[in-house]
């Protein structure tokens, strides 16, 4: 998803950079001893970088959790204001979202043959400063702490200028969760406007074989062309 919007901002006429953060992608680094913080870094390095080159960051395109990356290293003044911005099925609350990642390891133990875990002894095990692995990867102690500092930013999207929000459902009514729901309304309560659209199709940041939602391309790319969703 990611390569083909950049593929398409490009073929637009956009300057494109798909960064892979400390230990992920083909970046230096192991999973399990990244930081938030260390991350936050990381996104100030290729501001700086591609400010260096002469094609400052404007616009960004954030997947899931990085959409409170974004907002935090905003807030810290780790990155520039931007002129727009595209979320796509953003998640902020970090506690609910290490726990719901957790579950994956809970869940493979009920079809296998090892001692059944619960979430608490799994969080147990984190502030103990263990290690664990979860659907093939190595979470650490200290990354499992900022997660649970993490809460959502009601006031932190000032240094955002378009805010665009989309989210996948399936049969694209734009029927999202109650969770997500409540967040974008408390958002806007504080005078922050958000343009939303819902896509039918697959949860491709979940699903084991590739998945496109590919209106969802189109849209973001004519979102950080000329600031329209539609």
């Amino acid at each position: 998803m990611i390569s083909e919007t950049a593929m398409e901002l490009s073929s637009a006429g956009h300057a494109v950079l798909v960064p892979d953060l400390y230990g992920t992608g083909d970046s230096e680094g192991e999973f399990h001893h990244a930081r938030w913080s260390c991350w936050e870094e990381n996104l100030a390095d290729v501001c700086a970088w591609s400010s260096a080159n002469r094609i400052p960051v404007t616009s960004i395109i954030a997947v899931r959790l990085g959409a409170a990356l974004a907002l935090t290293a905003a807030a810290r003044g780790v990155v520039a204001s931007v002129r727009s911005a595209v979320f796509w099925e953003p998640v902020f609350d970090g506690r609910r979202h290490l726990t719901q990642f957790l579950r994956l390891r809970t869940a493979a133990k009920l079809i296998g043959d090892d001692r059944k875990e619960t979430v608490d002894e799994l969080r147990s095990k984190l502030s103990s400063g263990m290690t664990l692995e979860v659907a093939g990867y190595r979470i650490g102690s200290d990354l499992a702490a900022d997660l649970d500092g993490l809460t959502p930013p009601l006031h932190a999207t000032e240094g955002f200028g378009s805010l665009y929000w989309m989210e996948v459902v399936p049969d694209g009514g734009g029927a999202v969760s109650s969770a997500a729901a409540r967040l974008r309304e408390q958002m806007e309560r504080t005078g922050r406007k958000i343009a939303f659209q819902a896509f039918a199709g697959e949860p491709f940041w979940a699903t084991v074989e590739v998945a496109r939602v590919r209106e969802m391309i189109h849209a973001s790319v004519r979102a950080l062309s000329n600031g329209r969703v539609n």
